[in-house]
């Protein structure tokens, strides 16, 4: 299956002054699990990091994305995940190849795809990171590519700004863009509702998924460092 890339540019950009890096603490909540963790957004002249780590009695989990920023656009390097909870074990990383124009995968699933370089390709982290500079820079409607972790299909979303909402977090009112993500040429019904406060850097103060299967969310808790 062929597809395609951003080209690797030799020129990098540091990311977009308004999208602030962070450290902060979230919990995830679905029907399975409750846990706390921190989320950690480090970018520093076009190379930058994205993870989750969280661990309790039952469970930990541990994401991360390392990326490229490029005029803008992500590009990937790799994605790991790491799940251990009793329920389900579940380790892989991706390898984003630009030399070979490969994408692979190692671990629960194992495979790899041919790829050519004229289409954005992004994982489940950084693709937040498109989202945060598209916002930032004014793009209100736009789709993305996310690989699909089991077999390396490439999977369309569209994004939109969906409206503002006012969530409260520590005692202070933020307005948030509403940012709603559904999958394209799918029957699928799961919605993802991104809040982004502007005034927190782009920050996620809430992120929701819901489908007639089932709902999770992830609610900031403590910022730790912004910017």
């Amino acid at each position: 299956m062929i597809y395609k890339l951003i080209p690797v540019l030799l020129l990098s950009l540091t990311i977009n002054a308004e999208v602030k890096n962070y450290s902060a603490e979230y919990e995830f909540i679905s029907e399975e699990i409750t846990i706390a963790g921190t989320r950690a957004l480090d970018i520093n002249e076009g190379l930058g990091s994205l993870s989750f780590k969280a661990k309790n009695l039952l469970a930990s989990m541990f994401f991360e994305s390392k990326f490229r920023v490029i005029d803008g656009k992500v590009i990937s390097d790799s994605y790991k995940v790491r799940i251990k909870p009793k329920f389900v074990n579940r380790d892989q990383e991706l390898v984003f190849n630009h030399e070979n124009n490969t994408i692979s995968s190692n671990g629960r699933d194992n495979w790899i795809v041919e790829v050519d370089k004229n289409i954005q390709i992004l994982d489940p982290l950084n693709s937040q990171i498109q989202l945060k500079l598209n916002i930032a820079n004014n793009v209100n409607n736009f789709s993305l590519n996310l690989i699909d972790l089991e077999n390396g299909a490439l999977e369309s979303y569209q994004y939109i700004v969906d409206g503002v909402k006012t969530i409260e977090f520590k005692d202070e009112l933020y307005d948030c863009m509403v940012v709603k993500r559904i999958k394209l040429d799918s029957d699928s019904d799961k919605v993802t509702l991104y809040f982004v406060s502007k005034d927190l850097g782009y920050m996620f103060i809430q992120v929701q998924e819901s489908s007639e299967k089932r709902e999770q969310e992830l609610q900031l808790i403590e910022l730790l460092s912004l910017g």
